[in-house]
């Protein structure tokens, strides 16, 4: 069903209460999350939303943004240099603001199923059926599986908590460059691949994020690409990661053509098995 799979290592599968819902006239219904929905989806989308919004849609949104200030500041009656002053620093703050508090509202979620994970004991969360309201194709769940155990939650506490403290670092160092918040959004966007890799449930998925990782680090090497050692550093970077591809995409072909599964859970239950 669409939701999450609580596996507890004693009392064994609890499925969702949720089952799935295939008539388009429930799905609305279906799509209603759950507490642990909700916070999985902060979790994940808090980085990704804000580096699609600052990249993509900063232009639009300064138009509004504004308008808004512009009749703000005009009724507490400032106007002229200080009301542009006053603009200039409020919107330049909005948008470093965005960036740091979705990576705290990460960080938040991330404190959440750590702290489920320390209540309940060895318990995992899976979450493979997102896509199940949507599409009939079953190899879905199987690419586009998320899998929250303790030691997901501890590294993504980890992950969050320094992502933050780099933001927050950054605001400050960076303070005087203009390109600010377009350094901010390759952060977010790295903080996301990081997460998606540490709660991949599935191979397929655990490479992708991995080439994002990748990807999202050349932007942040080489976001001053005017500099000789930047784009030096840049290019031995994409160069290094290449063979570390390259040798991960083939481990990945091996176990999912001898296992059977891109599932990770899977394979590791067939580890145990065997010992």
């Amino acid at each position: 069903g669409f939701g999450p799979i609580w596996v507890d290592s004693d009392m064994g599968i609890v499925t969702p209460a949720c089952s799935s819902l295939r008539d388009p006239a429930l799905l609305f219904r279906s799509m209603k999350l759950n507490f642990d929905e909700s916070f999985f989806i902060v979790l994940l989308i808090s980085p990704l939303f804000t580096f699609i919004f600052n990249m993509f849609f900063k232009r639009a949104a300064d138009f509004y943004i504004v308008r808004f200030l512009a009749q703000f500041l005009s009724n507490f009656g400032f106007s002229g240099s200080i009301n542009q002053l006053i603009y200039l620093h409020l919107h330049y703050f909005i948008y470093l603001f965005l960036s740091c508090f979705s990576v705290f509202l990460s960080f938040y979620a991330s404190m959440h199923f750590f702290f489920i994970n320390v209540k309940e004991g060895s318990l995992i969360i899976f979450f493979n059926s997102f896509f199940d309201p949507f599409f009939e194709l079953s190899f879905l769940s199987d690419i586009f599986s998320f899998n929250l155990d303790p030691l997901s939650s501890v590294m993504c506490c980890v992950i969050t908590f320094v992502s933050l403290v780099v933001h927050l670092y950054s605001c400050w160092y960076l303070s005087s460059d203009p390109r600010l918040v377009r350094f901010l959004s390759f952060l977010n966007l790295f903080t996301f691949f990081m997460i998606l890799i540490v709660i991949s449930d599935s191979f397929i998925q655990f490479f992708l994020a991995w080439e994002g990782v990748g990807l999202s680090s050349y932007l942040l090497i080489n976001f001053w690409n005017t500099r000789n050692e930047a784009n030096k550093s840049s290019f031995k970077a994409i160069a290094l990661n290449r063979f570390g591809d390259v040798s991960l995409l083939l481990a990945f072909s091996v176990i999912i053509i001898i296992f059977g599964t891109s599932s990770i859970h899977n394979f590791l239950d067939f580890l145990d098995f065997l010992d």
